[in-house]
């Protein structure tokens, strides 16, 4: 320090062959400086480099600890919680749970260096997660059961309104196959031409029922009907009507080719109106 002050007085007074020997006044001030730093630190008036073990100890948040190969302790944090030899020599492989906190293992120059992270937040976390998926599951459960027993209610609602809707559409002929049968049943050992009659009106109001329920199932999901499957319906009760020794032809018009399923269910009710007024009474 006293060099640099020397230095310095001569420098302003004009002494030319200082800079010449020693260079600018601010680098040689500046070497100055670092040399005074550097021996004060080497005298050990400014502490570096030292009290490593102390600052370890007196850490505040870190839950560590250096322990020599074979695992003891020989530096730890002031909150550091006690850990088995077992644990950090198995934490080594891989961080090892311990309660709330994760034991980790790291080898350094001379031994193992070890701490711990607390893991109770995160476990928490993972045990109402837990929880939440399990009562989700159960509502999912409830909610399946609900669901199909929703599911098999309507099918049963749709299909006794299927059923009350084709009943409604064939009640007539049914009551009268009723009717028949009963008469079949009561004269068919006295009379058998007569009971073969009625066996023969049976067979053309079946085949009615038959077709004229597959025309309101169309008719009921809205589904044009091809005119083929009128000319079908017609065609089946034309051949039973063979069976009453009627004689028929059928003609169709070719350029028809779809009908909505009101028009067709009127025109084939029309055609059994006649039937059952004409032949079978």
């Amino acid at each position: 320090m006293l060099l640099a002050i020397v230095y310095s007085a001569l420098y302003y007074a004009g002494a030319d062959w200082l800079l010449h020997l020693f260079g600018d006044i601010a680098a040689f001030q500046s070497v100055m400086y670092i040399l005074t730093f550097e021996f004060c630190i080497a005298c050990g008036y400014i502490h570096s480099n030292s009290r490593y073990v102390d600052l370890f100890a007196s850490s505040v948040g870190t839950s560590a600890e250096i322990t020599d190969k074979d695992f003891t302790v020989r530096y730890a944090a002031v909150n550091t919680a006690p850990i088995s030899k077992e644990t950090m020599k198995k934490a080594e492989q891989s961080p090892v749970t311990m309660g709330g906190l994760t034991v980790h293992t790291m080898p350094v120059d001379g031994g193992y260096a070890v701490w711990t992270e607390d893991v109770s937040a995160l476990r928490d976390i993972k045990e109402d997660s837990e929880l939440l998926a399990d009562e989700l599951a159960d509502r999912n459960e409830i909610l399946r059961y609900e669901y199909k027993r929703e599911a098999k209610r309507r099918k049963v609602e749709e299909q006794n309104r299927l059923y009350d809707l084709l009943r409604s559409a064939t009640q007539t002929q049914i009551d009268r196959i009723a009717e028949l049968t009963k008469e079949y049943r009561r004269i068919s050992s006295t009379d058998p031409d007569s009971a073969k009659t009625l066996l023969a009106e049976i067979a053309v109001l079946c085949s009615y029922i038959k077709r004229r329920k597959h025309l309101t199932l169309l008719t009921d999901r809205d589904i044009k009907i091809a005119a083929t499957e009128l000319h079908r319906a017609f065609n089946e009760s034309l051949q039973t009507l063979k069976l009453l020794g009627v004689r028929s032809s059928l003609y169709v018009d070719e350029s028809l080719s779809m009908l909505s399923g009101k028009t067709a269910t009127a025109v084939f009710d029309f055609y059994e109106s006649v039937i059952e007024a004409d032949i079978l009474n």
